[in-house]
């Protein structure tokens, strides 16, 4: 028997809370999800409730946001849907920051002032978008 569709919803929502534990973004609300996902997608803002939905397992994100979705949270499309990695005889591209640099990434943006925070957010969403734009995505 194989799995089924509220399985594989499931198992999407837990990948999506692994990946954004891994990006830094645990505890994530649905609306911190769609407010920072809205930042970086250039189509049709996303409500709330999908992202309620995304995360609770009710829903998977169509194609063009489970990229963006992969993309900001440093992980493949194809893990982040099926969970499984492309062909290892493919080049990859990583996404993903080593431990320690995120750490002290981390660290150092945690020293800074609200203000601060605020702009170093507003420069990384704008490399983003910049760099979503240069990949055709």
């Amino acid at each position: 028997m194989g799995i089924t569709t509220e399985q594989e919803r499931t198992a999407f929502s837990q990948r999506l809370a692994l990946a954004l534990g891994q990006a830094g973004m645990q505890p994530c609300t649905s609306a911190r999800l769609a407010n920072e996902f809205n930042r970086i997608h250039t189509g049709a803002p996303v409500t709330l409730h999908a992202a309620r939905k995304w995360m609770i397992g009710e829903s998977i994100p169509t194609q063009e946001k489970l990229k963006v979705l992969a993309a900001w949270l440093g992980v493949s499309a194809v893990w982040l849907r099926y969970g499984e990695e492309v062909d290892a005889t493919l080049p990859k591209k990583s996404l993903r920051v080593d431990e320690k640099t995120q750490r002290d990434l981390n660290e150092k943006v945690a020293r800074l002032n609200k203000h601060h925070r605020s702009i170093v957010m507003g420069m990384v969403d704008f490399l983003l978008k910049l760099q979503q734009k240069q990949n055709g995505a």
